[in-house]
């Protein structure tokens, strides 16, 4: 699938290298439709939505983004087309021309492709999968079935797993769990669904079921069960060392740094940083160390020092944004939320990320995902 990738401290939008600058309101009008494709809105739910209530907008003044929108995307109207659908709004329709596929007979290079896209997932670099992804077809390219599935994921194209016919429960289970856990405030709720998965492991391929686990860890921390997360980080501390990975010993090791921070036990912390800053040195994974910055700054918190817990947490988030992998940046920003709601040891940045998670819950509308995903649950589990 042909993407659009947005900029937003410049608000330009990008497809296959060529930028489009748009002025603040046009950038915000398009990513919201883009990101809701082929849904219909009205003028007074893109008001609402798009300007707030801090302004004072008319239809107008949408009728005249729309336009100037139109115009600024004229040499892209191969691949979308902001539609009037009469008597109600708009709605941004998304085409996806077909191109010549040089892989279909080059084995060789599939396999590159592949060796490629697995690389940059291996060392968390988002952004260079999603250039690789978003020039797939002036590359002659096509993407490997996980990878054309799984970047939908790490872009944020959350909805689509909701709607789409062409993938399997079964295959889709994984991803929709994560969004649950995404989503749904109440730890006690998430754990119950990764547990009603859990006990039905042959609907979960490949280590999926080795992440759930894993992911396990800091929903009982939060839920504050500290005998089950102690008796789960046992247990997971055999699945990685049966599974040999550096992402996931990584991964368990935050997750250890999580129930450690949470009994203010911040000695063990540092110790159990420092190993996963061992294995850093030894493999570089961008997503992976924007994390572990992240959860320094908490560290630096509960040892007193607000100012370089400030810094840090600021740096770790940064580092996830130009990763570009959306739901790592949506997992921070919660942990980040849920920390200071522990230990409210800085009201101006406990502020600050609290209006950062309410943010992304409007953009990629949580409230909403989160009832179709109980219903999809209800149907299928």
């Amino acid at each position: 699938m042909e993407t659009l990738h947005f900029f937003d401290d410049a608000y330009e939008v990008c497809w296959n290298s060529e930028r489009i600058a748009l002025l603040p309101k046009e950038y915000a009008l398009l990513r919201f439709l883009y990101t809701r494709r082929n849904q219909v809105f009205r003028r007074t739910d893109l008001l609402d939505l798009v300007w707030g209530r801090d302004e004072a907008p008319t239809d107008r003044t949408v009728d005249d983004h729309v336009y100037r929108l139109r115009k600024k995307l004229r040499r892209w109207k191969h691949l979308l087309a902001i539609e009037t659908v009469r008597g109600i709004g708009y709605k941004l329709t998304w085409k996806e021309p077909k191109r010549q596929n040089l892989l279909e007979n080059n084995p060789e290079l599939r396999e590159h492709v592949r060796h490629m896209l697995e690389m940059y997932h291996g060392l968390g670099m988002g952004a260079a999968m999603q250039t690789l992804s978003a020039n797939k077809d002036v590359l002659g390219i096509e993407l490997d079935p996980f990878y054309a599935v799984y970047l939908r994921f790490v872009t944020g194209d959350f909805r689509w797993f909701l709607t789409t016919p062409d993938l399997p429960f079964s295959e889709k289970l994984f991803y929709l769990a994560h969004l649950y856990f995404i989503t749904e405030d109440e730890p006690v709720k998430i754990l119950d669904l990764f547990k009603r998965i859990l006990d039905g492991k042959e609907r979960l391929p490949g280590l999926w079921e080795a992440e759930l686990e894993i992911n396990m860890i800091s929903l009982l921390v939060e839920a504050k069960r500290w005998q089950q997360a102690e008796g789960q980080l046992q247990k997971v501390a055999e699945i990685v060392a049966g599974i040999q990975s550096p992402s996931y010993t990584l991964t368990y090791l935050f997750q250890r740094v999580c129930y450690l921070l949470d009994r203010q036990d911040v000695a063990e912390a540092e110790i159990a940083m420092k190993e996963a800053k061992a294995w850093l040195a030894e493999k570089p994974m961008q997503r992976e160390q924007g994390m572990l910055v992240v959860f320094e700054a908490m560290w630096q918190y509960l040892q007193g020092q607000r100012e370089a817990g400030r810094l840090s947490m600021d740096k770790g988030v940064e580092i996830l944004q130009q990763t570009r992998f959306v739901p790592h940046y949506l997992f921070a920003i919660r942990k980040i939320d849920r920390f200071f709601q522990t230990f409210p040891l800085d009201s101006a940045w406990q502020q600050k990320y609290q209006k950062e998670w309410e943010r992304v819950c409007a953009e990629y509308q949580f409230p909403a995902l989160k009832r179709q995903l109980l219903d999809v649950f209800a149907r299928h589990l």
